[in-house]
């Protein structure tokens, strides 16, 4: 039901008719565990003039509105009253189509909506003002979405914790990307990957680019085969 009046401040509309999402929590973009699978990403997209579905943000990188409600962003954030004055003066920003000026951004991590480098007060004006208009689209966004592959992360993280662990310190290992192509077009592209891990043995001085089942025949090799099935239960199954 639409009950938006643009003679109600959208502070008064929260007070009164507070949406569901009011009091969810601002999640925290996993920046450290980022850092570490940003190089298994399979897919990688990003767009300069994009939609999206602003019920869909989760979260946000910027750490000073990370934890807050919803609405407590929406009353107490530390630029929401001057981004409301200018909400009040030119609601058409958010309804327009074309790219926003100032610039909107969002990353999309494993199927995960946060916001990225702008946008972190308007992200939450537009949930309200959407909720009382009936809307759902915020366009001309940029956007950027990685896809990683967890499966070969996992190997990875369990292959070098095992040479930590057991202390193989002729063997190093890191991750191995490769890009298999690129589709672009005027304000958009994708990119594919091939995963693999790289294996550096110093006391045979050679390096070996693993992928897959390869990876698990390699820890064989340097570990018994009962202990490599308990250690990679969850994954072989």
């Amino acid at each position: 039901m639409m009950i938006f009046n643009p003679q109600v401040s959208l502070l008064e509309l929260a007070r009164d008719y507070p949406p569901d999402f009011a009091g969810e929590r601002i999640e925290t973009f996993p920046e450290e565990e980022f850092r570490e699978i940003e190089m298994f990403t399979e897919e990688y997209y990003w767009c300069g003039m994009e939609s999206i579905n602003v019920f869909e943000v989760r979260g946000t990188r910027h750490p000073d509105y990370q934890g807050l409600s919803w609405v407590e962003f929406l009353r107490q954030g530390k630029r929401m009253h001057a981004n409301l004055s200018l909400f009040e003066k030119n609601p058409d920003y958010y309804l327009i189509d074309r790219k926003k000026e100032p610039s909107m951004s969002y990353i999309k991590l494993d199927g995960k909506l946060y916001v990225d480098s702008d946008g972190n007060h308007r992200t939450c004006i537009a949930k309200f003002f959407f909720y009382y208009t009936g809307r759902t689209h915020l366009h001309g966004v940029e956007l950027r979405e990685v896809r990683v592959d967890k499966y070969t992360y996992g190997l990875f993280k369990e292959l070098r914790d095992y040479i930590r662990d057991s202390k193989l310190s002729y063997l190093e290992v890191e991750p191995l990307q490769r890009k298999l192509k690129r589709v672009d077009g005027p304000g958009w592209m994708r990119e594919y990957f091939e995963l693999g891990i790289r294996v550096r043995d110093r006391r045979k001085n050679k390096d070996l680019e693993l992928k897959g089942s390869q990876i698990i025949g390699f820890f064989k090799s340097i570990e018994g085969r009962d202990s490599l099935k308990r250690r990679f239960l969850g994954i072989l199954r």
